[in-house]
């Protein structure tokens, strides 16, 4: 209800304002009327007359000039404009005493006006001028706005209202379009007296005068017309609101955006608009104004929020597409902004169907998954009481529980495998059935041209039949022997090439699906090989045949020559575009040659043509992960595991792009998907025990190194299991723990390829060793690491910095080891950081603080180095920097007692001994027993400087 009365109160004040607007217009209307009637000199008599009177008078003057003009000469006549011109001014100024005079001064206006257009006199022209100029200055005052509001509703249909506004602009226009006036009067007869040059000077000096005048009006007047026009056009906007047209004003408001992307008035008109739409549910139109709103000003902040809130409306209303849209526009405003990014992706998900079952289950499984932790743990704890003793027997069952796992891996591997032949299997089967339905089509066609064929059609079956008998029997040469046979009883007497063909390719088809299964190399190539010739000679009858190329394409592709194996399968496609395996082999041949793009396209078409091939879709995750489509490649991954909940690759490419975006909990229950589905995937530990680490939880990911290391093979080592539950442990502090671990991986670091892997492992050893205080042995290694990797910061930071704390120090080492790293990385805070101490053991002050104020603008909250520099400014003597530094250091850290003291050694080097003492005395008062000999010295020095006083 009270709804309903507020627009209702706003459409009253919307007709009162279009009220108002027109009396105000019929006003200036009179006025401007009055005005011109008024004008040269207030001559309201002359201005009434007739038309009619003021015609003929007119012509009579224009006759009276013609005859003068004929008998004068050309100088005379332009005496006699000037005359003219001269008696206009004249007669203008004396209107006011005599009313005979305006009235000849009038008729001789109209008598110049006429001779303008008869003789074109340049008197005639500025007398033309000087009529219109007061008609067009009032003119413009109303027209212009109107003009303008016009024009920018060109493009919406017109209203009731528009057509009253239009009708009243031309009735304007007619009533006031300049050069419209008549005035009536009769012939004044022509001056007889000679104007003196003064008074034409007086006169110029008028004329131009009122022209500056003029000129001013009308600069004002433009600045009017726009401000008006943008009112008048908001009103419009209103009032189209008020009355329901909403399209009409959102047009119209959007059109005032791009016109005035920065005008507060405007956006505020908007914003208003979009609440109203919002209240009444109207999401649509208030999305079509925000998106004019982000486009007009990125940076609207109040857009932005606006524009959030209604996609989460979509979104709860369930219409993610629109949502997608609104969220999508905000991110083309601001790529940055990451809670439109992380909303983006919540309603991709949304819209996939999948987000809230996949939150659901992965809760229940991290749940069921902790507690059979817990209770695992519980049974580990009472285990190793009972059985401390008892190592050698832990031992032995848990190389055995080893070697059941790999058993377990092994068989499930082999399982797997077999599971995606079988599926290929299924596919090529489902593709053989087809085309057998096809072809047995074409030869029931045949047969009924000609009933003899059939006799040498089922010859040729009988054969290949018999053929795929003794191939699915494993009797291969037999098999051979039957196609043989069969194919010296073609050409048949009709149907050909077209009947040669399809045999051909249908023996190649099947010689092809049995070599994937035989057993031996020999026999998997001896079938290969007869496929291969069969394709050819099938693709030489009939070169459209599909399951030919795709033979031809597969075996290309077993014996890795990816070119001709591309070509072979884009033949295929080509010739049957509604094989869904042809699209996924292709695209597997596509992706090897790194045409990943490319290949993206066959793998979405292949999943187009069949929604339930898992391996597709996995596959397709693949190639948006290559072309860096991160998202796309995570929507098609779990597409992948929903089609097959056991697809466990399909898990762990989910889970690793996961870890990527920094969702460690959705990393974490990806992995632990894997692992139920493979318990043995040593991978999967490792990748889980390295987003623990990265998410500071070094407990889990020491237990998931452990597990890595615990499934490796007794004849195996694992460098870089060892080398990461070597940093899990050292960040639990366990040092011995990870010297061991680490000392195992650099014994064993050699199996590890890449130079910058071995280089860590070594850099980690020296580290151990380092912490552990066996210096003499951790520099060999540190030397060793920059032999593997010469720009390995860590390690040259580590070595100044051994060099630096030696006793004594040796400084130029140090700061050689420094500079290089600088060098290297001039924007690391290390490097800055530990430049400035070498310097300052080396006493070279100006460069200890030169680098510690780069380290502190580096790191800004570092109040070990704000002290560093601190004491480089003191000892350098700089001690009003000294000062500001060490007050700001206990301004940011109120208990850092030796910055008391040393703030009262600066305050008397400085001279103010009353600050020394207020810093040692509030130092006193909280930490009585500190450092007390330096303060009671401190306190004497200020003492004996005041006696000095």
């Amino acid at each position: 209800m009270a709804k309903t009365t507020k627009s209702a109160a706003v459409k009253q004040v919307a007709v009162n304002k279009a009220a108002a607007a027109k009396a105000t217009a019929a006003k200036k209307a009179t006025a401007v009327k009055a005005t011109a009637a008024k004008k040269p000199a207030a001559a309201q008599s002359a201005v009434v007359k007739k038309a009619a009177a003021a015609k003929a008078t007119a012509a009579k003057k224009t006759a009276a000039v013609k005859a003068t003009a004929a008998k004068k000469p050309a100088a005379a006549q332009s005496a006699a404009a000037k005359k003219a011109t001269t008696a206009k001014a004249t007669a203008a100024k004396k209107a006011a005493a005599a009313k005979s005079a305006t009235v000849k001064t009038t008729t001789a206006k109209s008598t110049v006006a006429k001779k303008a257009t008869t003789a074109k006199a340049t008197a005639a022209k500025k007398t033309t001028a000087s009529k219109s100029s007061a008609a067009n200055t009032a003119s413009f005052f109303t027209e212009q706005p109107q003009k303008q509001l016009f024009a920018s509703k060109q493009s919406v249909r017109p209203s009731a209202e528009d057509k009253t506004v239009a009708s009243s602009e031309t009735a304007y226009k007619t009533a006031y379009e300049p050069g419209s006036f008549t005035f009536a009067g009769g012939t004044a007869a022509a001056p007889e007296k000679k104007l003196n040059t003064k008074l034409i000077i007086g006169i110029a000096c008028g004329a131009l005068f009122l022209l500056l005048l003029l000129i001013f009006f009308l600069v004002n007047a433009r600045q009017s017309a726009r401000t008006a026009s943008r009112d008048n056009a908001l009103a419009l906007v209103e009032t189209y609101s008020d009355s329901g047209e909403f399209d009409r004003a959102n047009e119209l408001i959007k059109e005032l955006l791009r016109a005035h992307p920065n005008d507060k008035n405007v956006r505020e008109k908007a914003f208003s608009l979009v609440d109203r739409y919002m209240q009444n549910g109207d999401y649509d139109r208030a999305a079509d104004i925000l998106a004019e709103l982000l486009r007009t000003n990125p940076n609207d902040k109040r857009a932005r929020e606006k524009a959030l809130d209604l996609a989460k409306k979509y979104m709860e209303a369930g219409e993610y597409d629109k949502a997608i849209r609104l969220v999508e526009e905000l991110l083309r405003a601001n790529a940055g902004d990451k809670e439109a990014q992380a909303l983006l992706d919540r309603l991709i998900a949304l819209r996939n169907g999948d987000a809230d079952d996949e939150l659901n289950a992965i809760k229940a499984e991290l749940a069921r998954a902790q507690a059979e932790a817990q209770r695992n743990q519980q049974e580990l704890e009472n285990l190793l009481s009972r059985e401390q003793s008892a190592h050698e027997n832990a031992a032995e069952r848990a190389a055995q529980l080893q070697r059941e796992q790999e058993a377990a891996a092994a068989r499930r591997a082999a399982e797997q495998e077999a599971a995606e032949r079988q599926a290929q299997a299924r596919a090529a089967e489902e593709q053989r059935l087809r085309e057998e339905a096809a072809r047995r089509a074409a030869e029931e066609a045949l047969a009924q041209k000609n009933r003899a064929l059939q006799r040498e059609i089922s010859a040729v079956n009988d054969e290949i039949a018999q053929g795929k008998s003794d191939l699915n029997a494993n009797r291969y040469d037999s098999a051979l022997n039957h196609f043989s046979t069969a194919k010296s009883k073609l050409p048949i007497s009709d149907g050909e090439p077209q009947f040669s063909g399809s045999k051909n390719s249908e023996i190649a088809s099947a010689l092809y699906a049995a070599s994937q299964n035989a057993k031996t190399d020999a026999d998997k190539k001896k079938l290969r090989d007869a496929a291969v010739a069969y394709a050819e000679d099938a693709v030489s009858k009939t070169p459209n045949d599909a399951a030919a190329h795709y033979v031809l394409g597969m075996s290309a592709r077993d014996e890795r020559n990816w070119q001709k194996a591309r070509d072979e399968l884009a033949k295929a496609v080509q010739h049957d575009r509604s094989n869904y395996m042809y699209h996924y082999e292709l695209g597997r041949v596509q992706y090897q040659m790194r045409n990943y793009s490319d290949a993206a396209s066959s793998f979405q078409e292949s999943v187009r043509l069949n929604g339930n091939f898992a391996n597709a879709q996995y596959n397709l995750g693949l190639a948006y992960r290559q072309l860096v489509r991160d998202n796309d490649a995570l929507a098609a991954f779990r597409q992948a595991r929903t089609t097959n909940p056991n697809y466990e690759r399909a898990y762990m490419g989910e889970a690793q792009l996961l870890r990527k975006r920094g969702d460690t909990k959705g990393a974490v229950n990806a992995y632990n998907n894997v692992l139920r589905i493979n318990s043995a995937n040593s991978d999967a530990y490792n990748e889980l025990g390295l987003t623990y680490y990265d998410a500071e939880n070094y407990a889990a990911a020491e237990e998931c190194y452990r597990n890595v290391i615990a499934l490796l093979n007794p004849s195996k080592t694992d460098p870089i299991a060892y080398y990461n539950l070597s940093a899990a442990l050292y960040a639990q502090n366990k040092t011995a723990d990870a010297l061991t671990y680490a000392k195992r991986a650099y014994d064993t670091r050699q199996s590890v390829r890449d130079t910058s892997d071995q280089a860590n492992i070594v850099y980690n050893y020296a580290l151990m060793l380092d912490e552990t205080g066996k210096l003499s042995e951790a520099i060999p290694l540190y030397t060793e690491v920059l032999r593997l990797n010469p720009n390995h910061e860590k390690t040259r930071n580590n070595l100044g910095r051994m060099y630096l704390e030696m006793d004594p120090p040796d400084a130029d080492m140090a700061l050689a080891l420094f500079r290089q790293v600088y060098n290297q990385n001039s924007g690391s805070f290390d490097a800055n950081n530990n430049l400035g101490s070498a310097y300052y053991a080396k006493k070279d002050y100006k460069n200890a603080i030169q680098f510690y104020q780069n380290a502190l603008r580096i790191e800004p909250t570092n109040n070990t180095v704000r002290q560093n520099l601190a004491k480089a400014y003191a000892s350098d003597s700089q001690y009003d920097n000294a000062k500001a530094t060490y007050i700001e250091l206990i301004r940011r850290d109120g208990k850092n007692w030796d910055a008391y003291i040393d703030m009262a050694n600066v305050c008397i080097q400085l001279g103010d001994n009353a600050s020394a003492r207020t810093y040692l005395t509030t130092l006193r008062s909280q930490q009585p027993n500190y450092r007390t000999a330096d303060v009671d010295r401190l306190f004497a020095m200020t003492s004996n400087a005041s006696d000095a006083k």
